[in-house]
């Protein structure tokens, strides 16, 4: 609770769509990587960023984007964070595109790091195994990279397996087995291994079936289906065993940062062959905010860049909590490739819990920054002379979607980029609840607008009676007010704003003895702005 609120209370309800809260200002970039003392920082320019910055780092390149709009803000505040997200992409193939050699591609920036295309050419033959080693190959070759891309560890029960030296085949009755997995090794007990096979040795099984396989002496070979050969069959019980460092390469991948608070942005070229996912956890965003806050709350639109699914829920719940927005651009694939009743994504989850201020844009390449390039392009514009749909920005690539794409963002409130009719523009603009972000905007401004002009009568008299002549005084306050959230197009002219005041005769003696004023309302109308037109007619011969 604000000093102000603490004096004049005002709530305003939207019927039908859901609650706002008052306020508005420039927009804040959260790092977890500032070195200034103190916990914001203001930026009117790149030069001054460059000062702080790092060209390549999150920070510069979202102050960058926020300002080279037209028009665009004056300002971008830049939060210190001081607990650090290890940022983590999970990456998979979701198609394989083997008859034409197709090329997988990821695209890298990252502060320090040499912008690069990592990508894998398949033959017709290619597996996702193959696929996803040879992509981080390349990722791991990147130049100066500040990431390491492997696989997630795993875990594998004893197998007891027999052997056939005669087809190089082993049996191990539903051996759960994937080629490439490994490294693998063998052991023997009441006997010896079957010729060929050497203990505390790697391998890496190439599968027949869910019974049988054969072994390699590399995952290269593996993937190759390049076997070793045995010479005799063994005797005595042969075991299959994992090690520490087993992994399964048919599984989607892991890229983490090589440490806490590094920043890297990866970019799959083609959405219906790869999937792309941040996976990281929360760092304890609440704690951070609120001493962001605490310091200087001179801001409204919170930016973000390490976009998790639970590091955006963390930061969603905070800012429902206040007087501010929150914008942030979700690289993950299943946003516009499942639908919203089986998305384990942030979309998904957040369209769940339905915020009133969070609006999420679908765009697959975080370094180019377009939830800050959107902000930067719309707060410049007074509240009620805007909406958030439309907006061409410069420095982004719009998004090539199919309807089916479109059609799952829509069904999450989700925003996204796109070329209409040879115009580059964003749509929907909406929250997660359905909302529009300019109608919670234009709200936060009328009641920012109606508690300062009240706060200013209580405190610029020496005394405002509690009569019908002092509480006149604040009807007066309120309905100037109204009257300038209509001159700005937030609210209709007409039907007129209608204000309630209580008589003061009519007000408890418990009210009065506490000198509040209650049960002043109000009722008006939203102004609204055109989306979408429907026209329909009939031609005659």
């Amino acid at each position: 609770m604000s000093e102000l609120s603490e004096i004049v209370t005002i709530t305003i309800t939207q019927d039908t769509v859901g609650q706002t809260q008052p306020g508005f200002g420039t927009p804040l970039i959260l790092s977890h990587n500032a070195t200034f003392s103190e916990r914001v920082r203001y930026y009117g320019s790149t030069l001054e960023a460059a000062v702080d910055w790092a060209t390549t780092s999150p920070e510069y390149l979202g102050i960058r984007a926020a300002l080279s709009q037209s028009p665009h803000v004056e300002q971008v505040a830049v939060g210190r964070a001081v607990a650090k997200p290890t940022q983590q992409y999970t990456i998979g193939v979701s198609a394989l595109r083997n008859s034409d050699s197709h090329s997988y591609k990821i695209n890298v920036v990252g502060q320090g790091v040499t912008t690069t295309t990592a990508a894998y050419t398949t033959d017709t033959t290619a597996t996702a195994s193959e696929i996803h080693n040879g992509l981080v190959t390349s990722l791991n070759a990147v130049v100066a990279k500040n990431y390491l891309a492997t696989f997630a560890p795993l875990v594998y029960a004893d197998k007891v397996f027999t052997a056939d030296n005669t087809t190089e085949i082993f049996t191990a009755t539903t051996h759960a087995l994937t080629t490439g997995d490994g490294p693998f090794q063998v052991s023997n007990s009441g006997g010896g291994l079957p010729g060929g096979l050497v203990a505390v040795t790697d391998y890496w099984p190439i599968v027949i079936d869910a019974n049988t396989f054969k072994l390699a002496t590399s995952l290269a070979n593996a993937l190759a289906g390049t076997n070793l050969l045995i010479s005799t069959n063994g005797t005595g019980t042969q075991t299959i065993s994992d090690t520490a460092s087993t992994v399964r390469v048919s599984d989607p991948f892991l890229v983490t940062g090589a440490a806490a608070g590094n920043w890297f942005s990866l970019e799959v070229t083609d959405t219906t062959a790869l999937s792309n996912q941040q996976t990281h956890g929360d760092p304890g965003l609440s704690t951070e905010l609120d001493a962001i806050a605490i310091e200087d709350n001179n801001w409204y639109c919170l930016l973000t860049n390490y976009n998790s699914k639970a590091y955006v829920e963390a930061a969603s719940a905070w800012v429902e909590a206040q007087t501010k927005i929150y914008v942030f651009d979700d690289v993950d694939t299943q946003a516009i490739t499942t639908s919203v009743s089986v998305g384990t994504d942030a979309g998904a989850a957040l369209h769940a819990l339905a915020p009133d201020r969070t609006a999420g844009t679908y765009y697959p390449s975080p370094a180019l920054m377009q939830s800050a390039a959107w902000a930067g392009r719309v707060l410049p514009i007074a509240p009620g002379g805007e909406t958030w749909m439309f907006k061409t920005l410069s420095g982004v690539l719009p998004t090539r979607l199919t309807t089916t794409h479109r059609n799952n963002l829509r069904a999450r409130n989700m925003s996204w980029f796109q070329t209409v009719a040879g115009r580059n523009i964003m749509q929907q603009g909406s929250t997660f609840n359905g909302n529009f972000l300019d109608v919670v905007r234009g709200l936060d401004w009328l009641e920012d607008d109606m508690t300062k002009a009240i706060f200013t009568t209580l405190a610029s008299n020496n005394k405002v009676s509690f009569d019908d002549p002092g509480i006149s005084t604040i009807e007066n306050d309120i309905v100037a007010s109204l009257d300038r959230a209509v001159q700005r197009r937030i609210l209709r002219a007409v039907p007129r704003p209608e204000v309630f005041v209580p008589l003061a005769a009519d007000i408890s003696d418990a009210d009065k003895a506490l000198r509040t004023v209650p049960d002043i309302t109000f009722s008006a109308e939203l102004a609204g702005a055109v989306h979408r037109v429907i026209v329909n007619g009939v031609v005659s011969v």
